[in-house]
């Protein structure tokens, strides 16, 4: 039978293909593409296949219990990533779970706890006013050192559901149960996608700020709720960013100085001690939330550049005030026993005479009640 060369291809095979000389110079036939792409085809969605039926009978495998602990897990990791807090506080179950100590904390609650907005009534509402409130059986006193980090009921489910899946594909990487080789690299790009989105879907769960406020002594106090920041941040860099922008919290000293002269009512005899304001400033809801003390020394010093006195010191022009002042031993005894017990071991106190150099910058109004005060504590022993 004569058999001739047949016309160019439809548009739809590939040139490639049909252009194909064989090695008697006769075209290929068209037809062996059509055939070959259709047994792909198949192939392909018998794979698919046998793909989708082991990755839900994994999906279905994992229990509630191992979802935990992966959360867990995760969280431990952000914990680890404290900065800029002093602490992260993880689920805690009781009121003596969360330390009562200065130095802001973020408390993030347990999954079981979630928060949906504009609602006071909601589980990490509840929650959050008992840890401020309350420190194993009695009254907490570091109140103002305390933010909550709550979950979103609905980004949490989609969460696990994330974890869910990410499981599934990990398990048929570790333990393939006969998938062929090309399967198994499918499954570990899966997990790959999975594990790139986790962190972010993380702060998407547990996206709620809780945060105790307080207009001025006595006054109510009231809640803030934010969104967490987000972005490629830990959970405490998040927090700390949504908190500072929102004007919650301060991460450095600018404008800190102002504050505290404006609070001089409140403040009374703490503004002499820097030791003393630092106390004051974890306790009370009303004064500002410090990220750390340090942003408080910084203060002092801009609060002092700035002339902001403290209440009951006289302003004018400082002259130096010298005055020598003879210790008594009993008052060294009770205000350094340490050093005293130290010196003693060594000088018997019949033989120890002890002196106090005082050297301060005071304008003249201030002078004569300054040389007073000393003159009553050190008796004769004055020498100006």
């Amino acid at each position: 039978m004569n058999r001739r060369k047949l016309g160019p291809p439809p548009s739809w095979i590939p040139a490639n293909e049909a252009q194909r000389e064989t090695e008697a110079g006769e075209a290929a036939d068209p037809l062996k593409n059509i055939f070959s792409a259709s047994r792909t085809a198949r192939l392909g969605d018998q794979e698919d296949n046998i793909l989708l039926e082991a990755y839900q009978a994994r999906r279905e495998a994992v229990s509630d219990i191992t979802l935990l602990a992966e959360i867990s897990g995760l969280m431990l990791d952000e914990k680890r990533r404290r900065a800029p807090f002093t602490e992260i506080v993880l689920s805690p179950s009781s009121n003596a779970d969360v330390r009562d100590a200065r130095g802001t904390r973020l408390v993030i609650l347990a999954h079981n706890h979630p928060h949906s907005p504009n609602n006071a009534e909601s589980i990490a509402r509840k929650k959050a006013e008992a840890f401020l409130n309350n420190y194993g059986v009695g009254p907490r006193r570091y109140r103002n050192t305390l933010v909550f980090l709550a979950p979103d009921a609905g980004k949490l489910q989609e969460l696990m559901q994330e974890l869910r899946s990410m499981l599934a594909w990990r398990s048929l990487v570790e333990i393939p149960g006969g998938l062929e080789y090309k399967l198994i690299e499918r499954c570990r790009a899966q997990v790959n996608r999975f594990v790139e989105r986790r962190e972010n879907a993380l702060r998407e769960a547990f996206g709620w700020l809780l945060v105790p406020t307080q207009a001025e002594p006595g006054a109510p106090v009231v809640w803030a709720e934010l969104p967490l920041e987000s972005g490629s941040r830990t959970l405490a860099q998040a927090a700390a960013l949504t908190l500072a922008t929102a004007g919650l919290i301060r991460t450095d000293d600018l404008g800190l100085a102002e504050d505290i002269d404006a609070s001089r009512a409140w403040l009374g005899d703490a503004m002499h001690s820097g030791t003393q304001l630092a106390e004051e400033f974890a306790r009370h809801l009303y004064l500002p939330r410090l990220i750390d003390e340090r942003v408080l020394q910084n203060a002092l010093q801009a609060a002092l550049q700035a002339a902001i006195k403290p209440r009951g010191v006289a302003a004018g022009p400082k002259k130096l005030f010298s005055a020598t002042v003879r210790l008594d031993q009993n008052d060294l005894a009770r205000i350094a026993p340490q050093f005293y017990s130290s010196i003693t071991a060594l000088v018997s106190p019949v033989d120890l005479k002890l002196t106090l150099h005082v050297d301060a910058l005071v304008p003249d109004s201030s002078r004569e009640q300054l040389q007073s005060i000393i003159s009553e504590q050190a008796g004769n022993g004055l020498r100006d």
